[in-house]
């Protein structure tokens, strides 16, 4: 079994990908992928984990994103690559540092506790709104809007323009991260960003004119030397948290359920005042992560398990698999909801720690803590469930749920 056979089993690398991880990390601590042009694929904690920090790899790794197309379609996607290389994501040293620095205070601890009200009062709102159906889907009705209302409110973007501006994100994660990535995907996702971009850069125009309390605001009017941003690089990163602010939290949400339904007593584990929410959303990501891979590409050679990794090739990191190995987690293949220590990689490792980690756990504790003492005859129809078509973003395109007291009524 080796990383190019894994993925052309597609089925099987959707629904579950964890036994052929275990095949993996057993056979090698390194595999050669020729899908990938002969990248680098990872899947040992370890590894993961020290080579998220490794200064030699580079974030600058847009061109890869259409690396995978057909030649004869790669010109046509530049724009796509071009665009994505301005987000905060790919970029090195000092840039990244400086980006992060300005958008950081709007994702700490205390900045996005104030925002448990607003919260709470979106998910009663989704969940009000399923009172009087059957059946619902999870994903449909809850999992997508919520994460899109919460980074909407933050950035200051109107409620009426969130489904478009979820619509494009979608179209860009339906590309990104995904090895079954086709040229008509990649134009949709150059015309998501394309379009996401052009909303943005009219969005910062106007905060410049019309200062509020908003993210984006507070950055078009920032002065201290350091954080100020020019108006593209505030367009860029808007366009960034827009799609990681709701993309890989829908598929928490998403994965965090069919985890709990399969389990009733974790639910029950997790409702217990004396469990602790964070250790049990750091749980959920541990076990059935939303991020799949990660990369980096070879900015100076060095070696690696006796391998030479050359300047300007790409290294692929199996987070999934690394939050599943022996070596590091005990009974890696159980969800142990109190876990401790609980060092997953769902997040990334090192100075690129995903931003908005807070902001994910705080809405999922909210959300799965207000469903299941609201609805605790919840069921999910997996028969009927549909997985994403994407590896990189694992979660689920459908979720079709049922309360089972709703469900006898009806029989």
């Amino acid at each position: 079994m080796d990383f190019d056979r894994l993925v052309q089993d597609e089925r099987a690398i959707l629904d579950d990908p964890y036994p052929s991880y275990e095949k993996l990390r057993r056979r090698a601590a390194v595999h050669r992928s020729a899908m990938f042009g002969g990248s680098w694929v990872v899947p040992r904690y370890q590894d993961v984990y020290l080579l998220l920090r490794e200064p030699r790899l580079s974030a600058v790794r847009s061109d890869a994103l259409v690396a995978q197309l057909p030649q004869e379609d790669q010109e046509r996607a530049q724009e796509f690559a071009s665009l994505f290389s301005r987000w905060m994501w790919f970029f090195d040293g000092k840039d990244h540092q400086r980006i992060r620095r300005a958008l950081s205070p709007f994702f700490g601890r205390d900045a996005v506790s104030k925002l448990r009200g607003f919260i709470q009062a979106a998910v009663d709102e989704l969940l009000l709104r399923t009172d009087n159906s059957d059946d619902w889907d999870f994903i449909t009705d809850f999992a997508r809007p919520l994460p899109a209302l919460v980074i909407a409110r933050m950035l200051g973007v109107p409620p009426d323009d969130r489904d478009r501006l979820v619509g494009w994100s979608d179209d860009i994660a339906d590309f990104f991260g995904n090895v079954f990535g086709t040229p008509e995907m990649a134009y949709r996702a150059q015309d998501g960003i394309i379009e996401l971009s052009r909303y943005f850069t009219d969005f910062v125009a106007r905060k410049r004119r019309h200062r509020d309390d908003g993210l984006v605001s507070s950055l078009a009017h920032e002065k201290e030397e350091g954080l100020a941003m020019s108006d593209e690089e505030i367009v860029s990163q808007c366009a960034m948290l827009m799609f990681a602010g709701h993309e890989t939290t829908r598929n928490l949400l998403g994965n965090g359920m069919v985890t709990f339904l399969q389990r009733p007593h974790a639910i029950e584990q997790f409702l217990d005042p004396g469990t602790e929410p964070r250790a049990v959303v750091d749980e959920l990501l541990r076990f059935d992560s939303p991020v799949q891979i990660a990369s980096r590409v070879v900015g100076k050679q060095f070696e690696c398990h006796g391998h030479r990794f050359a300047v300007g090739e790409l290294v692929l990191f199996l987070l999934g698999s690394a939050n599943r190995d022996p070596a590091e987690f005990n009974e890696p293949d159980k969800l142990i909801l109190d876990r401790k220590p609980n060092r997953h990689v769902s997040f990334g490792s090192g100075p690129r720690f995903c931003l908005g980690a807070q902001l994910a756990h705080l809405e999922a504790e909210i959300a799965f803590k207000t469903i299941f003492r609201r609805m605790p005859d919840l069921r999910a129809n997996l028969a009927a469930a549909k997985r994403a078509n994407n590896f990189g973003f694992r979660g689920f395109a459908s979720l079709p749920v049922v309360r089972r007291t709703k469900a006898r009524m009806a029989g």
